[in-house]
């Protein structure tokens, strides 16, 4: 059996119960891969709206794409799955605070930040990038984050990004993808917590939303995280979102390496498909092919 071959089978054999509670109520860390063997560390945040809880599709991400980059390299990788709070029993900052909680967590663990890669699909992608933009700009109800160094990188997966639904790309694709602009709504006052005109006027809610922000948190990205890559399908409706967040990040951040991957004939989240199938496709070999890189060690 090949490294490739022992990256996919060896998931039972490797497998064993390891969830550390956090200090924020409520949430914890589940563990795949061994946290006391791992050079790196991914800190994965799931999608489902905030309201879908963790789906065994989630989990063979974290083994195929993460583990498995870290087995092939011959460098022990552990994923950590932040298990938050969902709507009903929590609404925002909940989610963001847990979080944080979570990142803070791994650096008083012995991590360093430029071990650490931050990970999201969907409302996870959105979790992630709150995350990015609280260690820039500190949320007043989350613990502060403060970094020595970035941390080593930041994938979003079909991020959810805006709480608006007029771009084009949600009226080319909301009849084919499976989120659509009613969808989004319900779960923006499910969310916050607050009627739509609420969310409108209140600064802190619109902080669930980066490309909302009144005052963005653009600037300065580059000294939370040393890249960020965002993958979206072209036949999604996040689409327009994440290319102008993407193009924002590059703007105020020059230098940074900032990618944007428009997965041609692909709609929202279809590495979490490959998953749920329990197959390695073409989604989750580009997501592992951009983790190897991350794995070598800097001299």
């Amino acid at each position: 059996m090949n490294l490739k071959e022992e990256a996919v089978y060896a998931f039972p054999s490797r497998l064993s119960i390891d969830i550390e509670p956090l200090e924020e109520g409520n949430s914890s860390l589940l563990w795949v891969g061994d946290r006391h063997r791992a050079k790196k560390v991914v800190l994965l945040f799931h999608g489902g709206g905030f309201i879908t809880p963790l789906l065994p599709g989630h989990l063979e991400i974290c083994w195929r794409a993460c583990v498995g980059a870290g087995i092939e390299m011959g460098t022990e990788v552990a994923v950590a799955v932040l298990e938050y709070t969902l709507y009903p029993s929590a609404t925002y900052p909940t989610q963001l605070r847990q979080a944080a909680s979570g990142l803070s967590h791994l650096i008083s663990s012995g991590f360093l930040p430029q071990d650490i890669i931050i990970c999201g699909d969907s409302a996870g992608g959105n979790l992630a990038a709150q995350l990015l933009c609280h260690i820039v700009r500190p949320h007043p109800d989350a613990v502060p984050i403060q970094l020595a160094t970035p941390l080593a990188a930041s994938f979003f997966i079909s991020p959810w990004l805006s709480k608006y639904t007029n771009d084009r790309s949600y009226a080319e694709n909301g009849s084919i993808d499976m989120v659509s602009a009613a969808s989004v709504g319900n779960t923006v006052k499910q969310l916050c917590g607050y009627p739509d005109m609420e969310v409108e006027k209140n600064e802190l809610a619109s902080r669930a939303f980066p490309l909302d922000m009144e005052v963005p948190c653009y600037e300065g990205l580059s000294s939370a995280t040393s890249q960020i890559h965002v993958t979206v399908g072209y036949n999604e409706v996040f689409r327009d979102q994440c290319t102008l967040y993407v193009r924002q990040v590059r703007q105020f951040n020059p230098g940074m390496k900032v990618q944007l991957d428009i997965q041609e004939k692909l709609a929202h989240d279809f590495i979490l498909l490959e998953g749920l199938e329990e197959r390695t496709g073409e989604c989750m070999e580009a997501m592992k092919a951009w983790m190897k890189p991350l794995l070598i060690d800097k001299v």
